[in-house]
């Protein structure tokens, strides 16, 4: 049996049309799902980028408020102005956001710290209620000190003994209430003039010890001058025991005579227009001289202050002081004999009938520093 040519070739024309249509079927239909999967991916790229700069958005603010919390511990006065004006724009890593710091003081050692995240026209806030604590008073009360005077009395000529109740008094025209070391602290400290500025305490029988430890805080205003911070001692050497402990420029001086030589530590340095910290310890274990928890200078004697009988005076030097004037001394409007006024602000002076160990020193000059606690996020 024979086929016509042309039915043949008409059948496979349309075969070949048939399998060009189903071709070309398929062919839309996955430019069609590759279509929808790309725009599913790119939706997904979007929606997976806008989330990421999100999260950037969030730590860039999150961040803010972590360093204003440095800023704070450190000083409050970095912070000064920025609820108005914040401070920034810090970056992190480049092309990623920004973000800004601003503070708010709501009393009682309370601050708003609020940290906004910026990238192009996006923002984003987050926000803490941070407290101010320092520990330096705990602390120093923890070591045990024999007598303590703040300094911090907010009027009147009595300056407050924290241990025993042996307060001194403020003569001349001392300035109270002055800002102090600490940070995070209610207290203040005392300015003195340099021109007959003093607090003088009456001598107790409780301070004539074979060892001991003073400490105080003091910031000098005039640096270039030979002046007194503390001074337990008469003219001449008397029978040994006198203390003396003295700042110029960039210096400090201490004495601890006995009856035939003068026992002196002196170092040279520091930084002036700053607070310090001063720890004079003495004893078996000799005289010791720590700068802001540091051991900065000892001398090998080993006496004490047992055969010391006279007041101790701060802010002004008795080394020419005759001992017949003791009688009008604790009263402390009688100046003569005193010499080497000291300029400047002192806080937190405090007595201990032994010596205070390097560690405790070192622990002391730590908890200067006020640690700034978060009591509430808000986000």
């Amino acid at each position: 049996m024979h086929r016509d040519p042309r039915h043949t070739a008409a059948g496979a024309a349309r075969h070949s049309g048939v399998a060009l249509l189903l071709l070309l079927i398929i062919s839309a239909a996955v430019a069609g799902l590759a279509a929808a999967y790309l725009a599913t991916t790119s939706v997904r790229m979007a929606a997976s980028n806008n989330y990421a700069a999100a999260i950037d958005l969030a730590y860039a603010a999150e961040s803010g408020v972590h360093h204003g919390l440095c800023l704070l511990a450190e000083n409050p006065s970095l912070l000064s102005g920025s609820n108005t004006t914040p401070l920034g724009p810090y970056a992190g890593r480049t092309g990623g956001p920004t973000y800004t710091i601003s503070s708010l003081s709501i009393g009682n050692n309370q601050y708003r710290l609020t940290g906004a995240g910026v990238l192009g026209t996006s923002k984003r806030t987050c926000a803490a209620v941070a407290r101010l604590d320092n520990t330096f008073v705990q602390t120093l009360v923890s070591l045990g000190p024999h007598m303590y005077w703040r300094l911090g009395d907010a009027n009147g000529i009595y300056a407050a003994e924290q241990m025993v109740n042996y307060g001194g008094v403020y003569a001349g025209s001392v300035l109270l209430g002055q800002t102090g070391a600490l940070t995070g602290d209610a207290g203040a400290s005392v300015k003195f003039d340099g021109s007959r500025t003093r607090v003088v305490i009456a001598h107790d029988p409780s301070m004539a010890v074979a060892q001991g430890s003073y400490v105080l805080w003091y910031y000098d205003n005039s640096p270039f001058n030979n002046e007194a911070l503390l001074s337990k001692e008469a003219q001449g050497r008397g029978t040994g025991g006198f203390l003396s402990i003295g700042a110029e420029n960039g210096q400090i001086h201490v004495n601890l005579k006995s009856a035939s030589a003068d026992n002196k530590i002196s170092i040279t340095g520091l930084s002036n227009d700053a607070w310090t910290l001063l720890t004079v310890t003495f004893g078996p274990a000799g005289l010791k001289l720590y700068v802001n928890g540091q051991l900065a200078g000892t001398n090998a004697y080993t006496g004490g202050m047992t055969n010391n009988s006279e007041p101790l005076v701060l802010a002004a030097s008795q080394s020419s002081r005759d001992a017949a004037d003791l009688p009008y001394l604790p009263y402390g409007f009688y100046s003569a004999g005193l010499t080497n006024f000291f300029s400047g602000r002192l806080e937190e002076v405090a007595f201990f009938n032994r010596a205070l160990s390097a560690t405790e020193v070192s622990r002391l000059y730590a908890a200067r520093r006020a640690m700034a606690r978060v009591l509430q996020w808000q986000t």
